[in-house]
């Protein structure tokens, strides 16, 4: 006899929602963050007796490499502040945040919708989560390859401002980004694995 649905048990179940909604708080939170950090890059938010400020440190913006000699000028500093504020460096900013941001908001999103509908109990749950499952799989793979391509971005739309002047730049964690996509490629491998064996198993249904 062949089963039809998959369900978790209640106890699972409400352990698997609960899971749910925490991957989802985070992806919106996450949302709020890169709108947040597009309009505003460099902010943080410090927090102590007199209540919370909001600070905007444009040299913690600037490139590492280039830091040192813009805390030796005031001069350095004033340019750097006027390069930051034209439009068009505000927009590429921007830009890069959004990239940076919107693939792990959408994998968060992605694994916490997967894991609502896995936990349904409504019919073949796992057939249901499966497309959320690809989703989020190909959103972690997207999250792996942002991080270094907007570093990369920012630097050199930041360095014109500084001392140092426009360069190319290429900066890569090797062992974050190698971790990175060595679990997003173990996702996508899940996610192939239980489709093909969905499949497999619908294939194997129509015969009986």
């Amino acid at each position: 006899m062949m089963l039809d649905t998959y369900s978790l048990s209640p106890r699972r179940a409400r352990i698997v929602r609960l899971a749910a909604a925490l991957f989802l708080l985070v992806g919106l939170v996450s949302l709020v963050g890169t709108a947040v950090s597009m309009a505003r890059p460099a902010l943080s938010v410090r927090c102590g007796a007199a209540g919370c400020t909001g600070r905007t440190p444009l040299i913690d913006l600037a490139p590492e490499d280039a830091r040192p000699a813009l805390a030796a000028s005031r001069t350095a500093q004033a340019a750097f502040a006027h390069h930051v504020a034209r439009p068009i460096v505000r927009a590429g900013l921007a830009a890069t945040q959004l990239i940076r941001g919107l693939p792990f908001a959408a994998l968060m999103l992605a694994v916490g919708l997967a894991l609502r509908r896995l936990a349904a109990r409504v019919g073949d749950d796992l057939a249901q989560a499966l497309p959320w499952l690809r989703r989020a799989a190909l959103a972690a793979l997207v999250a792996a390859i942002a991080p270094p391509v907007t570093d990369s971005l920012s630097a050199m739309i930041l360095f014109p401002g500084t001392p140092s002047g426009a360069m190319w730049y290429l900066e890569v964690d090797f062992l974050r980004l190698a971790c990175d996509l060595l679990l997003a490629l173990a996702a996508v491998a899940v996610a192939w694995a239980i489709d093909a064996g969905g499949r497999a198993e619908r294939d194997v249904a129509s015969f009986v």
